[in-house]
C-alpha cells in the first residue's frame, strides 16, 4: 500500500501541505556528479575528484559564494532523478552565525522548504565534519545550539551524525561524551557515528547508536563488484553491533557497482547514506 501512500502524499503536496515522513528507509545521495544536470558540462563551482555534494553548502553561504544557489537547485535535480529524499549536510559554519543556521534549519523558510519542494523531507545533520575537534569548551554549547536549531522536526525526518571519518580525531571517550549531548539535547532523534574503521564502530556502538559505515579505500574508489563485496561484509558484521548505514561510498553516478550496493544493502536492512534507488 505504499503507492496509495505516495500518490496520497503528492496529492496534498499539489495543495500546499506538508505531510511529514513516517517511518522508513532513508535514501541519501551523498554524491551526484560535477556536471549540470540535463545539460551536461562542468559548473562554475569546484567539483572534489568529479563528484559533488550539499555537505559544504553552509560554508559556502557563510562565505557568501554567490553560486550556492545554483549547485543546490542543481543537487536537488540530480537527487530526484536517483529516486533520493535525504540531504546531509555540515553543521559547523552555523555556530553563532545566526543568519545561516536560520536559513539551513529554520521549517518555515530557506534551505528546508526548499528541500521540501523538491521531494527531499528529511536530512542528516554532520556535526563534526574530517578534521580537528573546536576546542572542547565549546563543544556542549555547539551541539545544543544545533540541536534546538531543529527541536521543530521528528526522528523520522533529522538525524544527528557525531562526524564523518570519527576514528581519525576523536577517541572512544570522546565519542560517547558527545552522544550523552546529543541524548540530551537532541529530542528523541537518531545519533550515528561514521567511520570505515569497523573495530572503531564497534567500541563507540551501544545505547541506541546507529552506525555510518564508509569504505576502506577513497570513497569514489568504490568501483569494482569485488570491492564492493568486502564492503557489504562490512556491513553485515556490524549489524550484530548495532542500526547499520550504508554511508559514505560510490563514486557519484549510477553505475552498475552503485545500483548493486544500494540493492545488496538494502536487503540487508541498512539505511543509506549514499545509493541509486530508480
Amino acid at each position: 500500500m505504499d503507492w496509495l501512500t505516495e500518490i496520497w502524499n503528492w496529492i496534498l503536496s499539489l495543495l500546499g501541505i506538508y505531510v511529514r515522513p513516517g517511518a522508513g528507509t532513508w535514501r541519501g545521495c551523498l554524491f551526484i556528479p560535477h556536471k549540470i544536470y540535463g545539460a551536461g558540462g562542468t559548473p562554475i563551482w569546484p567539483g572534489n575528484r568529479g563528484v559533488d555534494s550539499l555537505m559544504g553548502s553552509a560554508y559556502d553561504a557563510a562565505e557568501g559564494k554567490t553560486w550556492q544557489a545554483a549547485k543546490r537547485s542543481n543537487w536537488f535535480q540530480w537527487a530526484q532523478s536517483y529516486g533520493a529524499d535525504t540531504w546531509f549536510l555540515i553543521a559547523e559554519p552555523m555556530f553563532n552565525n545566526p543568519a545561516v543556521l536560520k536559513y539551513f534549519s529554520g521549517e518555515k523558510e530557506g534551505f528546508i522548504q526548499e528541500a521540501r519542494k523538491n521531494g527531499i523531507k528529511r536530512g542528516v545533520v554532520d556535526l563534526f565534519n574530517d578534521g580537528a575537534l573546536p576546542p572542547s569548551s565549546i563543544q556542549e554549547p555547539y551541539i545544543k545550539q544545533i540541536c534546538d536549531a531543529y527541536s521543530w522536526a521528528t526522528a523520522n525526518e533529522i538525524a544527528f551524525l557525531v562526524g564523518l571519518e570519527c576514528d581519525e580525531t576523536m577517541s572512544v571517550a570522546v565519542v560517547k561524551q558527545i552522544v550523552g549531548w546529543l541524548k540530551q539535547y537532541g529530542g528523541g532523534k537518531r545519533i550515528i557515528v561514521g567511520s570505515a574503521n569497523a573495530d572503531f564502530l564497534k567500541a563507540v556502538a551501544g545505547e541506541g547508536v546507529e552506525l555510518w559505515v564508509e569504505c576502506d579505500e577513497f570513497p569514489f574508489d568504490l568501483t569494482t563488484i569485488v570491492r564492493a563485496d568486502v564492503y557489504l561484509a562490512k556491513l553485515r558484521d556490524l549489524q550484530s553491533s548495532g542500526k547499520v548505514w550504508d554511508g559514505e561510498r560510490c563514486a557519484g553516478g549510477a553505475g552498475e557497482v552503485d545500483k548493486y550496493i544500494t540493492e545488496q544493502s538494502g536487503k540487508l536492512g541498512c539505511d543509506h547514506g549514499s545509493g541509486y534507488y530508480k
